[in-house]
């Protein structure tokens, strides 16, 4: 039995006054813990043409730091957002059986790109002679197409070599190449309804590279999967893209005219007038998908996928420089044209804050383009990183695009003159 403590003149008054000042200590932690998740949703948060190297893949950048505040902060010019993290799967019925078959394979500049490869594989003598059966040189180069048989034997560090230059420059490759962050690890397993043994399969195939987890081997993988609906299931998983949803929150205290002056834009500036301003006046503020104050193209195809025989083969370029176009033009597919088009149509801009759709260049360090994307917001950005059709129109952000073409060293911004 725990014995009172003993009383002196006034004590009995004090003690409980003691006991809940140290209750309340305790809880205050807390208390602050709560209020600050509380707030963080909404947080808000910058030469002459360059050569255009379409859709090629250094170290991550830092990412972007974010600054808090609440509503009743200053109003930044964009407004206050919300944002929601997703991970877009394209439909099952959207995926072809034929991309089972695409089979590695690449082009070299010379033989000794090949010996190259070898060498970063690490292959032995009998791994030499089998890869050397899948290479075929000529005047213009090599063909590499290695043999289903020469890649079940390969272990991951040299699974991992074998590709190091196809990874830094995959449009040279003509097979699909996922890749995820090594952070998101199991973003092509989670609730995907994959069979142990394929969920086995695909960590045994898969290898890492900095900050990205690759698999390039699909034929191989699919051969150990004889199910066509384990194998939908499966490619519909692979094909799962990270993307953010930002809305914009209004009320009566909001800046309208600064809204209008940042969403909008020529002849957009009525209609994001009136929407914007009919939802200030609901009473307690309303919150607005951005995705409606984007012009026609990004308002017509974020978050889908490129459906349909026949249609261009719809990339990064062609997304970004069609960003505010009425029509967009289909011309813009081809390198040639894009490179004319950011001549005559664009200006570099040193900026650090750029506007609604800028676009931005993603450079290596000898100055190739590897991506393009448009700016929407702080540093969300309107992307579509790939051509194939298991590519989704999204919003990113800049450093989980940095990620993904991770050669990146410097990101340019060009202004519609």
């Amino acid at each position: 039995m725990s014995r009172e403590p003993p009383r002196g003149p006034g004590r009995g008054r004090r003690f409980p006054v003691l006991t809940v000042a140290l209750f309340l200590s305790a809880l205050a932690p807390w208390a602050m813990m709560l209020r600050q998740e509380a707030r963080a949703e909404e947080a808000p948060t910058a030469a002459p043409p360059p050569t255009v190297a379409s859709g090629a893949l250094a170290t991550t950048p830092p990412a972007e730091p974010q600054r808090s505040a609440s509503h009743d902060a200053v109003q930044p010019r964009w407004g206050h957002l919300e944002r929601l993290s997703v991970r877009l799967e394209p439909p099952t019925g959207d995926i072809s059986a034929d991309v089972c078959s695409a089979m590695p394979s690449w082009r070299e500049a010379s033989p000794a790109g090949v010996d190259r490869t070898v060498a970063a594989a690490g292959l032995d003598d009998a791994g030499r002679r089998a890869f050397a059966e899948g290479v075929r040189c000529g005047p213009g180069g090599c063909d590499v197409a290695p043999s289903l048989d020469f890649l079940a034997k390969l272990g991951r560090q040299q699974r991992s070599g074998l590709y190091e230059a196809v990874l830094a420059s995959p449009a040279d490759a003509s097979f699909p190449i996922f890749r995820r962050r090594a952070i998101d690890a199991d973003l092509w397993t989670r609730h995907a309804g994959l069979a142990p043994a394929t969920i086995q399969a695909v960590d045994e195939l898969s290898f890492p590279r900095g900050d990205l987890v690759f698999l390039a081997d699909l034929p191989l993988l699919c051969s150990r999967i004889p199910s066509l609906a384990d194998r939908a299931r499966l490619l519909a998983a692979l094909g799962r893209t990270p993307a953010i949803v930002v809305r914009l929150r209004l009320d009566a205290s909001s800046d309208l005219e600064g809204l209008v002056g940042y969403w909008g834009g020529g002849r957009r500036d009525a209609d994001v007038r009136a929407l914007i301003g009919s939802l200030a006046r609901v009473p307690g503020g309303a919150s607005i998908d951005v995705t409606h104050l984007l012009p026609p193209m990004p308002r017509e195809r974020l978050y889908t996928y490129a459906r349909g025989s026949g249609q261009p083969a719809y990339d990064c370029h062609w997304s970004s420089l069609n960003f505010q176009a009425d029509r967009p033009d289909d011309r813009l597919v081809d390198e040639r044209a894009v490179r004319a088009a950011i001549a005559a149509d664009y200006a570099e801009v040193e900026t650090r804050s750029p506007a609604l759709g800028d676009v931005l260049l993603f450079t290596s360090a000898d100055g190739a383009v590897l991506h393009s994307a448009v700016h929407v917001v702080e540093h969300v950005v309107f992307t579509k990183n790939g051509h194939g059709s298991l590519n989704p129109w999204v919003l990113s952000t800049r450093s989980e695009v940095s990620a993904i073409y991770f050669r990146t060293a410097k990101i340019r911004v060009f202004r519609r003159r």
